[in-house]
Formats: C-alpha cells, sequence, structure tokens
C-alpha cells in the first residue's frame, strides 16, 4: 500500500492525525466518503492557500498546491482508535483502492 499512500519521511508532526497523499487523486474523495459512512474521521481539510484567500493569492498559480489539495487524506486518530479499528480503517482503505479505475 506504500505506492498508493506513501509515508513521507519526516517525522511525525501530530500523532494524532495520520496524512497521506493519494497516488490517484480521483480515488480520494470516494475514500473519504466511504470511511466517513464506515464512521471514521476522515477529512480533506487543506485546501490551496490560493483558493482560500482569492483576494490576496488570486493572481498567483500553483499546480503543485493544487495538485496536493486534490489528493490530500487526513485521518484523525484517537483514543478510540485501538489495533482493531486501525486494521479496519485499513482493510477499507485497501478493498476501497483496490476498486477504484486506476486513472487520475
Amino acid at each position: 500500500m506504500d505506492a498508493v499512500l506513501p509515508a513521507p519521511d519526516a517525522p511525525l508532526a501530530v500523532p494524532w492525525r495520520l496524512i497521506r497523499r493519494l497516488a490517484r487523486p480521483a480515488a480520494r474523495d470516494p475514500l473519504v466518503a466511504r470511511l466517513r459512512a464506515a464512521g471514521f474521521d476522515a477529512g480533506t481539510n487543506f485546501p490551496p492557500l490560493a483558493q482560500s484567500f482569492p483576494a490576496l493569492l488570486g493572481e498567483q498559480a500553483h499546480p503543485d498546491a493544487d495538485e496536493w489539495g486534490a489528493a490530500v487524506l487526513n485521518l484523525w486518530l484517537g483514543e478510540t482508535y485501538d489495533a482493531a479499528r486501525v486494521a479496519a480503517a485499513a482493510r477499507l482503505i485497501r478493498d476501497t483502492l483496490d476498486e477504484e479505475p486506476r486513472q487520475g
């Protein structure tokens, strides 16, 4: 699964949140919907700054930020996420990504 949800080389910045950038951005929204429907705290809350602040940054083009905003996945972890719950989320992620078309 590392090729689909690669782990960054940087040290863990926030131990209560898992942030990954999907290799196939088109799979992100269906995956988040399925995670949420199953009761997992999944988020997509990293829109590009130019999108969030159009008056300040609207003239600036940042394709890399647009790509990040379209592909990032957040999983909010808490004390209820024991080994069994993490394993269930991992299975759901694997199953969902295995079902998604391999484009975009």
